[in-house]
C-alpha cells in the first residue's frame, strides 16, 4: 500500500514543568495537521504532560533520555531519522534547537526552528540570559528556515542576523466558538497564562490595586514559580480578598465566559495568543506594549495599549473601559471581527504545513 504522506516531519521537544504557548501549539498543530499530506512525530526528551496528550490523542511521540545533556541523545535521535526516513527536524527553544542543529549536522537532516517569544525576554537571571543567547547564536549556522509567529519576531532575527530571506511570518491560530453570555453581576478582570516574571503579573497586580473602582475581581488563570510571590504582593497592597490565582486552566474560552475585560500584562510577547483568543469572545482587551501585541489589538479600535509598562498607565486604560461600557462593548464587537480576519486555524494550519514542505526541500 502506498504511503499517503508527502512528508514525515519529527518535532522535538525538550520538555517543560508547565503546560504553556508553546505545549499549546504543538498540541494544536498535531491536531489540525492528522489529516494533511504531513505525517508528524514528536520526539521528547523525557515524559511530560505534553506527551501524555498527545499520546491519549493517538498521535506519533517517541521518547528519548530526558537529560538535558546527553551527547548519546543526539546519536540515537539522529539514527532514528534515518532509520525512519525523516524529512525535517523541527525544533522550538534553546535546548531543542541546540540538539537539533547537532543532529542536522551530523546526519544531514534539514533544521526548521519556530520561535515564539523574544530570548530576551525569557530569562530573568542575567546569566541565564546571556548564556542561552550565546548558545543560540554559536549554534544555529545549520538551521535552514524559521517560522516566527509575529512580525516583532521578525525584526528581532533580522536585527539579531538571521537572513531575512531564511523567516517565515506565521500567526497562531485560534478556535472561534460562540461566546458565552456572562451570568454574573459586577466586573471581573481577567489574564491568564504561566506565573513568570516576563507575564507581568506584577505590574498587573500593582495595577488593580490603584483601579478608582474598589469592588472589581481580578482572577489570574496559571502556574508558575511566581505564585507564592503574587500573592504575597498581592496582600501587601491590601487586594488579596480581590484577586483570585484560580491556577492552569484546561478550558480557556470557559475562563473567558467568565470575565468582563482581559488584560496582558507582559514585559516581552512573541505573540499574545490568549489576546487573540479573549478578542474572539467580543471581550475588550487591555495590554501593554510589549513585543507583538501592538501587532493584534489596534488602540482605540480594537482594545486599548497602555502608554507604558508603569501600573498607572495601565489602571488608568482598565478604569477606561470600567467607567465606560459602551465603548467597551465596541472594542470587544470590532476585535472580534479584527481576529476572525486574521487569525483562523485553518490558515495557520495551512501556513506551517507550507514552510515544513517549503524547508524540506
Amino acid at each position: 500500500m502506498k504511503n499517503r504522506f508527502n512528508k514525515k516531519i519529527a518535532i522535538i521537544y525538550s520538555g517543560s514543568k508547565y503546560f504553556g504557548g508553546i505545549e499549546k501549539y504543538l498540541l494544536d498543530l498535531f491536531d489540525n495537521l492528522k489529516n494533511s499530506d504531513i505525517e508528524l512525530e514528536l520526539l521528547s526528551l523525557g515524559h511530560w504532560e505534553l506527551t501524555d496528550r498527545l499520546e491519549q490523542s493517538g498521535h506519533k511521540v517517541t521518547i528519548f533520555s530526558g537529560s538535558r545533556i546527553n551527547p548519546m541523545t543526539i546519536l540515537r535521535i539522529g539514527s532514528y531519522l534515518k532509520a525512519n526516513k525523516i524529512d525535517l527536524l523541527v525544533s522550538q527553544a534553546t535546548v531543542a534547537n541546540a540538539y537539533a542543529r547537532a543532529i542536522s549536522l551530523l546526519h544531514g537532516v534539514p533544521n526548521l526552528v519556530t520561535v515564539h517569544s523574544n530570548p530576551a525576554g525569557d530569562y530573568s537571571n542575567p546569566l541565564a540570559r546571556v548564556a542561552y543567547g550565546l548558545i543560540e547564536t554559536l549554534t544555529r549556522f545549520p538551521t535552514r528556515r524559521y517560522i516566527v509567529v509575529s512580525n516583532y519576531l521578525r525584526d528581532v532575527m533580522i536585527k539579531n542576523g538571521v537572513s531575512a530571506d531564511k523567516i517565515t511570518t506565521v500567526y497562531n491560530g485560534i478556535d472561534f466558538p460562540k461566546p458565552a453570555p456572562r451570568k454574573h453581576t459586577g466586573v471581573i478582570i481577567g489574564s491568564a497564562g504561566r506565573l513568570h516574571p516576563v507575564k507581568g503579573y506584577d505590574i498587573l497586580i500593582q495595577a488593580f490595586a490603584k483601579l478608582s473602582n474598589q469592588t472589581v475581581i481580578l482572577k489570574i488563570a496559571g502556574a508558575g514559580e511566581e505564585l507564592d510571590r503574587l500573592q504575597n504582593l498581592a496582600n501587601s497592597l491590601c487586594v488579596g480578598d480581590r484577586v483570585d490565582f484560580i491556577g492552569f486552566q484546561d478550558d480557556i474560552y470557559g475562563f473567558l465566559g467568565d470575565i468582563d475585560i482581559y488584560v496582558q500584562s507582559s514585559r516581552s510577547e512573541g505573540f499574545g495568543l490568549l489576546v487573540a483568543e479573549a478578542m474572539s469572545q467580543q471581550l475588550p482587551v487591555v495590554v501593554t506594549p510589549a513585543g507583538s501585541l501592538s501587532e493584534i489589538v489596534v488602540s482605540g479600535k480594537t482594545g486599548l495599549v497602555s502608554a507604558d509598562f508603569k501600573p498607572e498607565s495601565l489602571a488608568a486604560a482598565i478604569d477606561r473601559l470600567i467607567d465606560n461600557p459602551k465603548l467597551a462593548k465596541r472594542l470587544g464587537d470590532d476585535a472580534s471581527k479584527s481576529v476572525a480576519d486574521g487569525f483562523t486555524i485553518k490558515k495557520w494550519a495551512d501556513s506551517t504545513a507550507q514552510a515544513y514542505e517549503d524547508a524540506s526541500r
